[in-house]
């Protein structure tokens, strides 16, 4: 005679061994997004292939910051522009910061990373976060290469993944290696030394351009010199090297000066490029003041040494 026990323990485990294969599956490791570019080679979203993305900030000013990104033959445009409303006039005006070209390799990149990112589900998007007090206003527009148009906005609220892209895109604009010894910006031009080709980093900004030296003991940069660009007259003081002047179109006069960094920063056991560098940087520095020309209409009217 079997025992009554046996029938109930081999009905629990049917019943236990059908819960395990109709329950919730196996919880998996979180998935994040690739933050580096050998992670984007093993990436499983498709690539977005666009002509336009630009991305825009603003805040309580009338003034929006403004990343572009155009697709061209063999490569990209990327530009930071600002955005501004002349209220005499009841128009708005771009100034440009900084454009830079890149080849195919980056524009692969973009198309990644924007599949990454899921750019074509941020249409229609409208984000905010009432709780915020005071912040900002952005807006995202892409038009793919078929002409579809992708259009986002928030206020302190963007989508997931915008800031990652953003922050992609000003990376390569906002922050360039030096790539021939000819600098311009919107305003002037200068001429460097071409031992500075491919050594000298210069970072991009509305008002002024910083020039450094990278080393392991300081990634983030030793400054070298700055170029400022300003409406209003620098102050005097025992940096500022060098002053011109010049006109827009408009008649807007901009003063360009340069300020030294170089003699209080230089360290004695620094890396050979920056010894270099530091040698002749005094004759360096009066030959790019010399080579100062206006661009883009602005005309040099007068030179002054401080």
């Amino acid at each position: 005679m079997r025992p009554m026990w046996i029938p109930v323990v081999l009905a629990a485990v049917l019943i236990l061994s059908s819960c395990a294969r109709i329950g919730n599956p196996p919880a998996q490791p979180a998935q994040t997004m690739p933050s580096g570019e050998d992670d984007y080679a093993a990436a499983q979203e498709a690539p977005v292939d666009f002509q336009l993305l630009e991305f825009s900030k603003s805040a309580v000013t009338a003034v929006t910051d403004i990343y572009r990104v155009e697709k061209e033959e063999g490569g990209v445009c990327i530009s930071h522009l600002l955005r501004r409303m002349d209220a005499a006039e009841g128009e708005t005006r771009e100034t440009l910061i900084y454009a830079c070209h890149y080849g195919e390799d980056v524009l692969a990149a973009l198309q990644q990373r924007c599949g990454d990112a899921k750019i074509t589900s941020w249409n229609g998007f409208h984000g905010t976060d009432s709780r915020v007090l005071d912040g900002y206003g952005m807006s995202f527009t892409a038009v793919l290469a078929d002409g579809t148009k992708v259009a986002a906005e928030d206020n302190n609220m963007a989508p997931d993944s915008y800031r990652e892209l953003k922050l992609y895109v000003s990376g390569l604009v906002d922050e360039t290696l030096l790539e021939t010894a000819s600098f311009e910006n919107d305003v002037c031009r200068i001429s460097l030394p071409e031992s500075w080709v491919d050594k000298v980093y210069v970072s991009h900004d509305y008002q002024y351009n910083v020039f450094m030296v990278k080393t392991d003991q300081k990634p983030e940069g030793l400054r070298l010199f700055r170029l400022d660009q300003n409406l209003y007259a620098p102050t005097e003081n025992d940096r500022t090297f060098y002053i011109a002047k010049v006109v827009s179109p408009e008649g807007d006069t901009w003063h360009i000066s340069l300020y030294s960094y170089l003699p209080y920063m230089a360290p004695d056991d620094g890396p050979e490029e920056l010894q270099a560098i530091c040698a002749s940087f005094q004759d360096d520095l009066s030959a790019i003041a010399e080579s100062i020309c206006g661009v883009n209409g602005y005309e040099l009217t007068e030179k002054d040494d401080f």
